[in-house]
C-alpha cells in the first residue's frame, strides 16, 4: 500500500554535509507555507534532487542556482495529463478532486538555471511561466541537457528566434498543454536534430508539419496530437527508422489514408510500432498491404471518413496488440483473417457500416484478447452453442449485433469479464442460470431493450455490478436484493410487479429508473437509505399513498408521475437548490402550492398537473427564471394568474440551448412552454379579467 509522508521538509538537512541524492518526491512535505524551502539551495554537493508532485505553492527560489553541481532538477506540479500521483489512493473519504487549476508554483525570472552547468534532467511541469518570453534562451544556455520537460507552464510560444541551438545532447523535449497558437512550421524545434522524444501533444500549434522533420532521424518517440488545422501531410518520414511511436490524432489531419502510410518510415529494420490517427478527416480506403509498417503493434484509425471494405491484408500485420477502425464507414463483411491476429488484446470495429456474419474463424487465434467491440453494425455472431471461446475477455461491446435469439451460451466462459454491452441484439431468452456466476466479476452490464422475460434471479445480490441496465424488455416478477455497489439501476419498461424491496442495500445508488412497470404499493422506509440519489423515475406505476418524510438527499431529477401518490406538496423539496426536473403529474396530490416553491431556483421542469392541488398559483414562481416548462393544468387552481410569470423567459416556446441541460438525461433540445389552462382550473383568470385566454396571448404579456 502506498503512504505519503505528512508535515514540512526539515532543516536537520542541513547537518547531511555530504548529501547528494535527496529524493522527497510525492509527499504532503508542503509545510505551513506551501513554499519550496529556501535552505535547500544550501545543500552544495547535491547532484540529485526531486520535489515533484508536493503540492509547493509560490514563487520557485532562484537561490536554487547554488547546486552548481546538480545533474537532475524536479519540482514539477501534481501531473494533469491522467497520471495521479499514487499517495492520492490514500484519501479514501475525498468526495470532490479538483486538479484542472494545478498551477501552484510560478516564476517570472528563470535566467538562474544558467548557474547549474551539469544539469542534464530539468522537469519544471506544472510551474506557471506565463510571463516569461524568452525560455528558450535560457535552456540554450545550458548545453549538458539532456532531458527538459516544460509541460503545462503556460508558455505562449515557442517561435523565437535562436541564430544559434547549443542543445546538441537534449534527447527528450516535452513542452505539451501550452497554448503557443502560432504556425508549426515557425518553431526552432525542428532544428533539435538529435531528439529522440518530442512531445507536442495539445499545444495549439497548426499548419503543416515542416519538412525538416523528415531529418530527424534520431527520433523514437513523435507526439503532435491535439493539434490545431494540420492539414494535409506534407513531410516525408520515410527516413525516420527509429521512430517506434507516432501521435497524430486530433490534429484535424486530412488527406489519403494511401497517400498518408506511404509517407511513413520504410526502412530494411522498421522500428515503428504505435501509430495513432485517431478523430481526423482522413479518407479513401485502407490499403491492401502495409508491408513497411509489419512492426506495428498499435494501429488506431478511428473516428475518421474511410470508406470500403476491411482488407484481408491486416491479417499480416502479426505484431497487432490493438487495432481500432471503430467510427469511420467501413463497410462490406470483416475479413476472417483478423482471427489468425495471435498478439492482439483489443479490437474495435463499433460504428462502421460493416455487415455480415462473424463466425469462429474471425476468433480463431485470438487467444490474448481483452476488449472486443463491434457495436453498432450489422453484424450477426454466428458460433456453435457449444464453442468454447479461445479468449478470456474482460469488455464486450456488441450493442446492434445480432447475437440472439438465445442467450449466447459462450459468454458463460467469460468469467473475467467486467464491461458487457449486449442491449438492442435480439435476445428472446430467460436469463440463464449461470448469469449471476459468470458475471460476478461485471461492474458494469447493458441488457436493454431485447426480449428477455422471467424474473431477475434472486442471487444478484452477490455480483459487483455498478451500473445494471435492463429496460426496454419483458421481466416480470419482483425486484430481489440488488448488488451492494451499484451505482446506477434502470429497469424502466418492463413488467415488473409487486412491492418494492424491504431493504435496498445499496447505499452508493445514485439513478434509479423503474418507469413504466407495474409496481405496487408505497414508498417504505427503504427509500431512505438512498443518501447519494440524484435521479429517481418511478413514473407511470401503481405505487399509492404519501410519500415518506424521511426521503433521501433531494435528488436533481424526481419524476413520479402517472401514480396514486396523495398528500400535499413534497415539504422535503423546500430549500432543495439543486432540484432540477419535478414531475409529480398525474397523482393525488393535493392541498396549496406552498410559497416556498420559488426558492427551488435551479428548476427547469415543474409538471404538477392532473392533480388536485387548490388555492392561488404562489407568486413566488416568477422567482424561478430557468424554468423552462410549467405545467398546472387539471387541477382545482383558482385566483389571478401572477402578472410576472411573463418575466420567465426561458419559456420562449423557442428551442433555447442550455449547456446544463445538454447534460442530463432528458437531453439537449427542449421544447419550452407553459399550461396552465384546463377544465379543472375554471377559477383561473388573467389579469386583465378574461375568464380565458390562449397561450400565446398569455406569452404576449
Amino acid at each position: 500500500m502506498n503512504t505519503a509522508l505528512v508535515g514540512q521538509i526539515s532543516h536537520s538537512l542541513l547537518s547531511l554535509d555530504h548529501l547528494v541524492h535527496l529524493d522527497l518526491s510525492m509527499n504532503y512535505l508542503n509545510g505551513s507555507s506551501s513554499h519550496i524551502p529556501e535552505f535547500l539551495s544550501s545543500l552544495a554537493n547535491l547532484r540529485y534532487l526531486n520535489l515533484s508532485g508536493i503540492p509547493f505553492s509560490g514563487r520557485v527560489p532562484p537561490d536554487l542556482a547554488n547546486l552548481s553541481k546538480l545533474q537532475y532538477l524536479d519540482f514539477s506540479g501534481i501531473p494533469f495529463s491522467g497520471r495521479v500521483p499514487p499517495h492520492l489512493g490514500n484519501l479514501s473519504k475525498l468526495q470532490y478532486l479538483d486538479l484542472s487549476e494545478g498551477q501552484l508554483m510560478y516564476s517570472t525570472d528563470i535566467s538562474w538555471l544558467a548557474g547549474l552547468p551539469l544539469l542534464e534532467y530539468l522537469s519544471m511541469s506544472g510551474v506557471n511561466l506565463s510571463t516569461i518570453v524568452d525560455w528558450p534562451d535560457v535552456v540554450n544556455l545550458i548545453p549538458s541537457l539532456k532531458v527538459l520537460s516544460l509541460s503545462y507552464c503556460s508558455l505562449l510560444n515557442a517561435n523565437q528566434s535562436l541564430p544559434r541551438i547549443n542543445l546538441t545532447n537534449l534527447e527528450r523535449l516535452d513542452l505539451s498543454e501550452n497554448k503557443f497558437d502560432h504556425p508549426m512550421a515557425s518553431s526552432w524545434l525542428w532544428n533539435l536534430t538529435g531528439l529522440q522524444y518530442l512531445i507536442l501533444r495539445g499545444t495549439d500549434l497548426y499548419g503543416p508539419v515542416p519538412d525538416a522533420l523528415g531529418d530527424m532521424t534520431s527520433l523514437q518517440v513523435l507526439d503532435l496530437s491535439i493539434s490545431q488545422n494540420m492539414g494535409m501531410m506534407t513531410a516525408i518520414l520515410k527516413k525516420l527508422c527509429n521512430l517506434t511511436v507516432l501521435d497524430l490524432s486530433l490534429c484535424n489531419l486530412y488527406g489519403n489514408l494511401k497517400e498518408l502510410i506511404e509517407r511513413m518510415p520504410q526502412c530494411p529494420s522498421n522500428k515503428l510500432q504505435k501509430l495513432y490517427l485517431g478523430y481526423n478527416n482522413i479518407t479513401g480506403i485502407m490499403p491492401c498491404q502495409m508491408a513497411h509498417l509489419t512492426s506495428l503493434a498499435v494501429l488506431d484509425i478511428h473516428g475518421n471518413h474511410l470508406t470500403g471494405a476491411i482488407p484481408p491484408g491486416v491479417g499480416q500485420l502479426a505484431n497487432l496488440t490493438v487495432l481500432d477502425l471503430s467510427e469511420n464507414k467501413l463497410s462490406g463483411h470483416v475479413p476472417a483473417e483478423i482471427g489468425m491476429l495471435a498478439n492482439l488484446t483489443v479490437l474495435h470495429l463499433g460504428f462502421n457500416e460493416l455487415n455480415g456474419d462473424i463466425t469462429q474463424k474471425h476468433f480463431a487465434r485470438l487467444t490474448k484478447l481483452k476488449i472486443l467491440d463491434l457495436s453498432r453494425n450489422s453484424l450477426k455472431i454466428r458460433v456453435s452453442s457449444e464453442w468454447l471461446p479461445p479468449f478470456s475477455l474482460e469488455g464486450a461491446n456488441l450493442p446492434y449485433c445480432q447475437i440472439g435469439p438465445l442467450f449466447p451460451a459462450w459468454l458463460q466462459f467469460q468469467v473475467n469479464i467486467q464491461w458487457v454491452d449486449i442491449s438492442s441484439t435480439g435476445l428472446v431468452d430467460k436469463l440463464p442460470d449461470w448469469f449471476s456466476t459468470t458475471f460476478s466479476k461485471t461492474t458494469y452490464l447493458d441488457i436493454s431493450h431485447n426480449q428477455i422475460n422471467g424474473r431477475l434471479p434472486k442471487n444478484i445480490e452477490l455480483m459487483s455490478l455498478q451500473y445494471f441496465f435492463l429496460s426496454s424488455n419483458e421481466l416480470t416478477g419482483q425486484i430481489p436484493s440488488l448488488p451492494r455497489n451499484l451505482s446506477m439501476l434502470d429497469l424502466s419498461l418492463n413488467s415488473l410487479s409487486g412491492n418494492l424491496p424491504a431493504k435496498f442495500g445499496t447505499p452508493y445508488l445514485g439513478a434509479l429508473n423503474l418507469f413504466s412497470n407495474h409496481i405496487t404499493g408505497g414508498l417504505s422506509g427503504s427509500i431512505c437509505e438512498l443518501q447519494m440519489l440524484f435521479f429517481l423515475d418511478l413514473g407511470n406505476n401503481l405505487f399509492e399513498g404519501e410519500l415518506p418524510r424521511c426521503f433521501p438527499a433531494i435528488p436533481s431529477f424526481l419524476l413520479l408521475s402517472n401514480n396514486n401518490f396523495s398528500g400535499d406538496f413534497p415539504p422535503f423539496l423546500q430549500s432543495s437548490m439543486q432540484l432540477y426536473f419535478l414531475d409529480l403529474s398525474r397523482n393525488k396530490f393535493s392541498g396549496k402550492l406552498p410559497q416556498w416553491i420559488g426558492g427551488l431556483v435551479g428548476l427547469r421542469f415543474l409538471q404538477l398537473s392532473k392533480n388536485m392541488f387548490s388555492g392561488n398559483i404562489p407568486t413566488s414562481l416568477t422567482n424561478l427564471t430557468r424554468l423552462h416548462r410549467l405545467n398546472v393544468a387539471s387541477n382545482r387552481l383558482s385566483g389571478a394568474i401572477p402578472w410576472d410569470l411573463s418575466s420567465l423567459t426561458a419559456m420562449t416556446g423557442k428551442h433555447v440551448k442550455d449547456s446544463r441541460i445538454d447534460s442530463f438525461p432528458y437531453g439537449g433540445y427542449v421544447r419550452m412552454y407553459i399550461c396552465l389552462m384546463k377544465s379543472e382550473n375554471t377559477s383561473l383568470r388573467s389579469p386583465r379579467g378574461e375568464n380565458y385566454i390562449t397561450m400565446s396571448e398569455f406569452l404576449k404579456w
